[in-house]
């Protein structure tokens, strides 16, 4: 009674994992091989079963025939199911070798319908009498078992050695069929055939040893190659939190260490804090049809993304605060434009003893400081003014050597290495000056009062896009050939948190600092599509280098510039302005300089005003930003209406705006905010005799 029970409850499992293969999700191959193996092993039960209750000969032949099928169809399945498991290769590419056991096996099987003299077994008795050939079949299903027996084994030790209580029911489901057919080698051995009842126990451990493990929907120590090859680290872990596997990237990721049977909030831990990287996690719980399974951990390598990411918001930042400081430069150099003017018009007007005399050249000399200022703003927000010449960089350093001296403490030593074979660069001198002195100056600061040394060095480098991506304000930047100026110190260092903050304006680390210094090297860079890459640790000093695009030409000398003319003033000149406190000071420079002068507030009124006295304006001084109609229209408007008219454009932005307005026009010309009012009047003569020629 038990063995039949035995026998029932070996076929329902096998019937019930065929039958939830066939349901679940996962790599052909693998349902397949584990489907067959369950159907041999339930045709093997229900033949026993059928030969227990059978009385009528021809109804224990077809009873035998059934048993015996499954008998002969198992091991080769067998095979199969831990071959594909283990993932041997032939499994994919050959298949069918699988037919070089299963063949013969069913060769011997035959003689159950065309062999009556028993050679393979009796046909009919209640006690079964073998002949030869089922000893060769038995040895042949042996064979098979111990082959798939080894692939089960080995798959179980490569792939759950974390887990050593499911090693072991898989390796004793694996055992339990060859332990049940050793049983009958005994010397008293059993009335029944208890192969059957082992197989199913058997099916039953691999079932929830292998199954359940939560790896795939079907075998998961088979795992998919396409889980092995995905650039996503994968880490599955069991109910407990312990990781059962991992793909080829989360391994490559987290190092050498094992990562199976590790805890999974520790490997993501790992993960996260990976010096110089950026890891998203992503968990999720894995669910099967009794519940959850496991989890499941995603971990995807964000480090390139996440440096994308960091100079867009980067870029972003200084863009947007570049708008923001050109804005308050641009209006700052209209009202210094009225305060520089009228003080120089009221210091021409009083006598040179007066009290108020020292008081005016002080408002000018505070006006020219703001000036400068304002001059470093737009020179962050990229709209400095640039006198664009080829120049040498390697030349540019001598020519304010002395200066650089001069502009830092005793106790720091400047050191020159200069390269002499550098390719020109096209720049502005000035600005580039400019640069090399804010640098040099920084460097010093941070050195402090101890001694120290600040080498100024300059070289020639190629640039690829790699080299180009570290480098800071290097949109529009091209790879190819780069000469270079760098300024090394032994100062302080930065951390990460202030080299973050460096270039931003008005941010300084020192208590009197202004914080414009950098913010104006960045700018200036960005106006000359160049690059800047800053190299800092705290104890260690920092290093900064910029990189300008080479040029082709030949380098200009200093002092190239023609001299501007001078000439005695007359006729009418209409000045442009929205300003009033500009467009005042225009007025009283020009006229004491013998102009008669119009005043427009908007260009609309300057159209209006210009119209029925065309013939008599020799020139316009035309601002270029305006909220009514802009200093493009305008210009265009006068320009239709009188082609040969002068036009003196004026901006507080950089003449650059100004150029895009006349661009090719060999009658226009630019005054920058805040003038004087002597140099307004030696541009606008300026530009009246070069109409004349």
């Amino acid at each position: 009674m038990l063995y039949g029970i035995g026998l029932q409850f070996t076929f329902a499992v096998c019937l019930w994992v065929a039958l939830d293969l066939v349901r679940a999700r996962g790599p052909r191959s693998q349902r397949v091989s584990f489907i067959l193996l369950s159907a041999s092993c339930a045709l093997w039960a229900l033949g026993e079963m059928w030969v227990q209750a059978a009385r009528a000969p021809e109804t224990l032949l077809l009873a035998r025939r059934l048993l015996w099928l499954g008998a002969a169809l198992l091991p080769a399945s067998w095979v199969l199911t831990a071959a594909t498991g283990a993932g041997a290769p032939w499994v994919r590419r050959q298949p069918w070798r699988v037919a070089f056991g299963a063949v013969p096996m069913l060769l011997c099987y035959s003689l159950l319908y065309f062999d009556p003299s028993g050679h393979f077994t009796s046909w009919t008795t209640p006690r079964p009498v073998h002949g030869p050939f089922f000893y060769v079949f038995v040895l042949l299903g042996w064979i098979q078992i111990a082959v798939g027996t080894g692939y089960f084994l080995q798959a179980a030790v490569l792939r759950h050695r974390a887990h050593p209580l499911r090693v072991v029911g898989i390796i004793a489901g694996a055992a339990l069929p060859a332990l049940g057919n050793l049983i009958h080698f005994l010397p008293n051995p059993p009335s029944v055939d208890l192969t059957p009842v082992f197989l199913g126990m058997g099916g039953l451990l691999i079932r929830f040893s292998i199954l359940d493990s939560g790896l795939s929907s079907v075998l998961p120590m088979g795992r998919s190659d396409v889980l092995e090859q995905v650039p996503t680290g994968v880490l599955i872990a069991d109910l407990d939190g312990r990781v059962i596997d991992s793909n080829r990237a989360a391994r490559e990721l987290l190092g050498a260490d094992p990562i199976e049977g590790a805890s999974l909030a520790k490997a993501i831990g790992r993960a996260r804090n990976l010096p110089g990287r950026t890891i998203e996690v992503e968990t999720a719980p894995l669910h099967r049809s009794f519940g959850e399974a496991g989890k499941v951990a995603l971990l995807t390598d964000r480090t390139e993304a996440a440096h994308l990411e960091r100079q867009l918001l980067q870029s972003q930042k200084l863009e947007s605060l570049g708008l923001l400081a050109g804005g308050v430069a641009h209006d700052f150099n209209n009202l210094l434009t009225g305060i520089l003017g009228n003080a120089h018009l009221a210091l021409a007007d009083i006598d040179p003893l007066h009290p108020a005399r020292e008081c005016l050249e002080e408002v000018i000399q505070a006006s020219e400081l703001a000036a400068r200022l304002t001059g470093q703003m737009l020179a962050y927000s990229g709209r400095g003014r640039l006198d664009v010449r080829t120049v040498d960089l390697a030349r540019q350093v001598r020519a304010i050597f002395a200066l650089l001296q001069s502009s830092v403490s005793r106790n720091v030593q400047v050191v020159l290495d200069l390269h002499d074979d550098l390719p020109p660069v096209e720049a502005d001198p000035a600005q580039v000056q400019q640069v090399m002195l804010n640098l040099v100056i920084n460097a010093a600061e941070s050195i402090g009062d101890r001694a120290g040394v600040v080498r100024v060095s300059t070289g020639v480098s190629e640039l690829g896009s790699e080299d180009l991506r570290v480098l800071v304000s290097g949109a529009g930047m091209a790879p190819g050939l780069h000469a270079w100026f760098e300024v090394r110190d032994s100062g302080c260092g930065m951390d990460a948190a202030t080299m973050g903050r460096m270039f931003d304006p008005f941010f300084s680390t020192k208590f009197t600092g202004r914080g414009l210094g950098l913010a104006a090297v960045l700018g200036i860079a960005r106006g000359h599509r160049a690059g800047v890459r800053v190299q800092s640790e705290p104890g260690c000093g920092t290093t900064i280098r910029a990189y300008f695009p080479a040029a082709g030409g030949v380098v200009e000398a200093p002092g190239a510039r023609p001299a501007r003319p001078v000439a005695p003033g007359h006729g009418l000149v209409l000045v442009v302005d929205d300003e009033i406190v500009v467009r005042e000071t225009a007025r009283r420079a020009l006229e004491r300089a013998g102009f008669d002068v119009l005043s427009a507030d908007s260009g609309r009124k300057a159209v209006e005003l210009f119209r029925p006295r065309a013939g008599d304006v020799r020139l316009v001084l035309l601002d270029v930003t305006m909220p009514d109609a802009s200093g493009v229209e305008t210009f265009g408007e006068l320009r239709n209406l009188e082609p040969e008219l002068p036009i003196l454009l004026s901006s507080g932005y950089t003449e650059e705006a100004a150029a895009r307005v006349c661009e090719g026009d060999l009658l226009a010309g630019f005054v920058p905010k805040p003038y004087a009012p002597e140099e307004l009047v030696r541009r606008v003569l300026e530009m009246l005799v070069r109409a004349r020629s």
